[in-house]
């Protein structure tokens, strides 16, 4: 079995998931798979499925597997234990494909045993941001460790430079604005364990910008 949890909660706002039974079943062989529908307030049509992994395993290992394997994010195996998620991928595509109409909430969470990663903006197809992300994740991790004294606690992707502020340069992280593909490689916003702790990464050139970030609508500011 994959040590990979998979949490779907799903509202159906704009009617039923067409194939959510197959999709189920699909991954119940070979995966812990919660399937369930969430039972508060309609979200108006806004989304559809809230999407989460838990994986079995530390991110720093997740990567060396990985990159022993051939580089693979999808496709993690070490010794006997198994982190496979591309089956998982191809069964949302295929739901995708059988649902004109189907939106995610705007945040996609892998929680490992050590950070979480955070993805914002998600929509149809939003696994091939995911896997741009991980490709930078393979190559430069230790670096990104590297950078800061600080032990590092949610990786939030992508940040987006506030171009509304005209005094000074802000950093967001906004859960709705739709993210084109490279925005997955250009600037992410890192946490720390101790939360007031925060930076941003200038991914393309691999350092900190010592800048905080905030949040769209929040009232805390950026230094």
């Amino acid at each position: 079995m994959n040590e990979i949890t998979l949490i779907f909660d799903y509202k159906a706002s704009g009617g039923e998931i067409k194939g959510l039974e197959e999709f189920e079943k699909s991954l119940k062989s070979d995966y812990i798979v919660n399937v369930r529908p969430n039972r508060g307030p309609q979200a108006g049509g806004m989304w559809d499925i809230f999407v989460e992994f838990y994986v079995n395993i530390s991110l720093k290992d997740f990567i060396l597997g990985a990159i022993a394997g051939g580089m693979l994010w999808d496709g993690v195996k070490i010794g006997t234990r198994k982190f496979v998620i591309e089956p998982i991928v191809a069964a949302f595509k295929k739901l995708e494909e059988q649902n004109e109409y189907l939106d995610y909430t705007p945040v996609f969470r892998m929680t490992f045993d050590d950070i979480q990663i955070k993805f914002y903006g998600i929509e149809k197809g939003f696994f091939a941001g995911v896997s741009d992300a991980f490709a930078v994740l393979f190559k430069q991790y230790e670096n990104i460790i590297k950078l800061s004294e600080q032990e590092l606690f949610i990786i939030h992707i992508p940040t987006y430079l506030d171009e509304e502020e005209k005094d000074r340069e802000v950093y967001v992280v906004d859960d709705f604005l739709e993210p084109e593909r490279d925005d997955y490689t250009k600037f992410w916003a890192l946490s720390y364990t101790i939360d007031h702790e925060r930076d941003v990464l200038d991914v393309r050139n691999m350092k900190l910008l010592d800048r905080d970030w905030q949040r769209l609508g929040s009232h805390f500011k950026s230094r």
